[in-house]
């Protein structure tokens, strides 16, 4: 059984988390949240981390007391245009996706009129739910940090592609929830190493992967009929008498990745028997 529907990790500056720990609050849901900053009284410090050190700090906590059906990421400035918490919810527990994500910046184009969710080709990390299913196959997280002395923005570019790779068809949009960043400007900075990251990360995924997925980021407002149809078939798929489950087929994840590298023996760790998030142990 789950310990409860929800777990939301949040992450970032003292002064901002403040703000919200009211998740704590929510009925079906707990919150566990993270400063790099200053200490917070019931935060976890962990001073000097990185976006993605972060991130995985958390999800190694919620899984200490979860298991969760969703693990809920945000960053510590995402603000509702439309929707709220409460939205996204009910659509994760109508829909009951791999991933769900809101509509943000880079996605205002991509919404299909009279559809209240629908699969995405391209997302942004500030907020993110994740199927328990998902996290134990141990492919799209933990997050990758190698990456992170050369731009934050790497680990998300690694991320996405998996996403794509692994769980294009069962990755949905909430098109009624509506996600801004409060503080543009913190990301906008010039940084070192932001011209040459996608190429070396593009490098890293071709050592991991048999076949990269198609790129459709460039093209996400021209995709509707492929949303649409994918969209569809997620839903057909559902009408069986069993439970949808989204944990990866292993002959799946064998005939897309390359063996003895990185990912393939995270997958493994993560899924053997013996481990703690071994098949034994799901509920």
């Amino acid at each position: 059984m789950y310990r409860k529907d929800f777990v939301y990790l949040v992450q970032g500056q003292r002064e901002r988390i403040a703000g919200y720990l009211h998740l704590a609050d929510r009925e079906r849901a707990d919150a566990l949240f993270l400063t790099y900053d200053h200490p917070l009284d019931g935060a976890i410090y962990f001073p000097r981390s990185t976006w993605a050190e972060g991130r995985n700090r958390l999800l190694e906590a919620a899984r200490q007391q979860g298991p969760y059906r969703y693990y809920i990421f945000s960053d510590d400035d995402a603000a509702f245009d439309r929707g709220a918490w409460q939205t996204l919810e009910d659509g994760l527990l109508a829909v009951r996706p791999a991933i769900g994500v809101p509509v943000v910046r880079r996605t205002r184009d991509t919404p299909i009129r009279g559809l209240s969710h629908q699969v995405f080709m391209a997302n942004d990390e500030q907020v993110m739910a994740f199927h328990d299913d998902v996290v134990a196959d141990g492919l799209v997280l933990p997050y990758q940090t190698q990456f992170d002395d050369l731009h934050w923005w790497a680990t998300c570019t690694v991320q996405q592609t998996l996403i794509q790779a692994f769980y294009f068809g069962s990755a949905m949009q909430f098109n009624h929830v509506v996600v801004r960043n409060e503080c543009d400007l913190r990301y906008d900075d010039p940084v070192e190493g932001r011209e040459t990251y996608p190429d070396l990360v593009r490098a890293w995924l071709q050592t991991q992967l048999r076949a990269l997925p198609v790129d459709r980021t460039r093209r996400v407002g021209r995709n509707k009929p492929l949303a649409l149809w994918t969209t569809l078939r997620f839903h057909l798929g559902s009408l069986g008498p069993r439970p949808r489950s989204h944990r990866l087929p292993p002959a799946r994840v064998t005939a897309q990745l390359c063996p003895d590298t990185l990912l393939m023996a995270q997958y493994r760790a993560a899924s053997s028997p013996d481990g703690p998030d071994g098949e034994a142990a799901r509920p």
